[in-house]
Order: structure tokens, then C-alpha cells, then sequence
């Protein structure tokens, strides 16, 4: 409903308060005004959306919750900083991000000492390399998680 054929009224109240007065609207179509008779006559009717008989207007009827909680989901998780870094780091670095995602998974499986020495040789190696060592312990680590060893 739109307040645009409604006017803003104060009231006198009796009791008076620390509150702003309230606001009461008086619906102006509902009165006896000719000219409000003559534009609400000359208004065309509006659509009815949820007849499906009328099928110039399909595109309007379409149901668009699962379009509406996608694009909620994508701000939701655009709106997390968390989130937005690492997407930035894996947009700018695909590389560094892979290494950095499996050195995360793998450094509970290790002792200190252990992950350490990855750490110096993974320093050692080139970028041919060190792709070659990221792919097969993603291999590795999704198999472990599937239960294959």
C-alpha cells in the first residue's frame, strides 16, 4: 500500500508526554472528494501476479527465491573478510595459495621437527618443483580423507 493519497494529522492528546505526538494517517481516497472518485476511476487495474492465466506476464511470475538465495549467499560470503583475502591471495598467487592450503593441512599430522625440515626444503625447491610436490600431497591428503592409504 502506498501513503501517497494519505495526509499526515496530529491529534490532541488530552495526557501530554516527554514523546513526540503520534501520527495518525487519514486515507484521502476514502472520502467524499470528486476528483479523488475521478483519478481513482481513471487508474487502470492493477495486475494480478499470481494468475497464471495471463501468460504475457511470465516473466514476472517466475519464481526467483533460489536466484535470490544465491545472490544472498555470494554477498554473505563476499562480505567475510576471511573469505575475501584468501579468494584475493588465490586469484593473485594460485601457487602460494595451494602451498599454503596444504602446509596448513599437513602440519597436524607432523611433529615440529618434521615440518620443519619440509618447510627448508620446500625453500630449496624451484616452481617446477614445488607444483610437482603440492599436486602429489593433495593426491595424498585426499586419499587419506576418502579412507584410501
Amino acid at each position: 500500500m502506498s501513503f501517497k493519497n494519505f495526509r499526515g494529522v496530529r491529534l490532541d492528546i488530552a495526557e501530554k508526554t516527554s514523546q513526540a505526538q503520534s501520527i495518525n494517517f487519514i486515507d484521502l481516497t476514502k472520502l467524499p472528494n470528486p476528483e479523488a472518485k475521478s483519478e481513482a476511476k481513471s487508474k487502470p487495474t492493477p495486475l494480478d501476479y499470481n494468475d497464471s492465466r495471463n501468460s504475457s506476464d511470465q516473466d514476472c511470475q517466475q519464481d526467483r527465491s533460489l536466484e535470490i538465495r544465491e545472490m544472498l549467499s555470494r554477498i554473505t560470503k563476499n562480505s567475510n573478510a576471511n573469505y575475501y583475502a584468501a579468494t584475493q591471495k588465490a586469484r593473485t598467487d594460485p601457487l602460494y595459495f595451494r602451498k599454503d592450503r596444504v602446509l596448513r593441512r599437513i602440519r597436524t599430522t607432523m611433529s615440529a621437527d618434521r615440518y620443519e625440515d619440509i618447510l627448508k626444503a620446500i625453500v630449496r625447491m624451484d616452481s617446477a618443483q614445488l607444483l610437482d610436490w603440492i599436486t602429489r600431497t593433495e593426491q595424498h591428503l585426499e586419499k587419506i580423507e576418502h579412507g584410501d592409504r
